[in-house]
């Protein structure tokens, strides 16, 4: 019986060219009846777990501008000892794949190289560690002051809506996943304030509120716990 792909392959496969004279990943999505495919030589990326990631970009890219839905990633067992490091199936290895804004860092530990499934996995954590540490998380409140893409303002949290006598700026903060509170907007209209006015007081509104909030911003309790044994939470 076969093992099942992993998520992060989703949409990806190993196949060569040239008579099997090249090694590459190629990408494919059909959305439609219209094929979207994009091939990666090891050659060209630099190696195979280079061209991976460039395919897992492109992939996620195409997905994004295709409007597929996102790869629902099951959870890690034992998450603290397994953050951020999961098995290849049918290769033998641990890999460790850790994001950190539109980057991602991934290295492989094969277990004919350490010698054992064990030794390979202690290889990878301790590798998984060292990233930790040299790439820290966000402060939540660097995080909520990220300008998000879809952002028309240029400022987080901060937006206008409406037009004319309806015209407000609104100041809103979402703590969903981040703690107890839920979340908070309020409103500043234009016919009350003025444009200017309006405007500051949303800012000066959303920053009090992104003030008040503590801690790294943690995606999973897996992430939270694995922070915590490093003292890095």
């Amino acid at each position: 019986m076969s093992e099942k792909r992993p998520a992060h392959l989703k949409y990806i496969h190993r196949t060569t060219t040239n008579n099997g004279a090249n090694s590459c990943w190629i990408v494919k999505l059909v959305v439609d009846d219209k094929i979207h495919s994009r091939l990666f030589s090891d050659g060209k990326f630099g190696g195979s777990e280079s061209a991976l990631t460039y395919a897992m970009a492109y992939r996620d890219r195409m997905m994004r501008e295709l409007k597929v839905p996102k790869i629902k990633k099951k959870p890690v067992r034992n998450s603290a000892d397994h953050y951020a490091i999961y098995r290849v199936p049918g290769q033998g290895s641990w890999r460790v794949g850790i994001g950190r804004g539109e980057n991602r860092l991934l290295q492989t530990f094969p277990d004919s190289k350490y010698g054992s499934e064990e030794a390979s996995l202690a290889a990878a954590q301790e590798y998984r560690n060292e990233l930790l540490q040299k790439a820290p998380l966000l402060s939540m409140q660097s995080f909520m002051r990220k300008v998000r893409r879809n952002n028309r303002s240029g400022i987080s949290g901060v937006g206008v809506y409406g037009e004319g006598e309806k015209r407000f700026w609104l100041a809103r903060i979402d703590y969903k996943g981040y703690g107890d509170k839920k979340t908070k907007s309020r409103k500043y209209r234009v016919s009350k304030y003025g444009e200017e006015e309006a405007k500051a007081k949303a800012i000066a509104q959303r920053e009090a509120w992104v003030n008040e909030v503590q801690g790294l911003f943690v995606r999973t309790q897996g992430s939270r716990d694995a922070h915590a044994k490093l003292g890095l939470s």
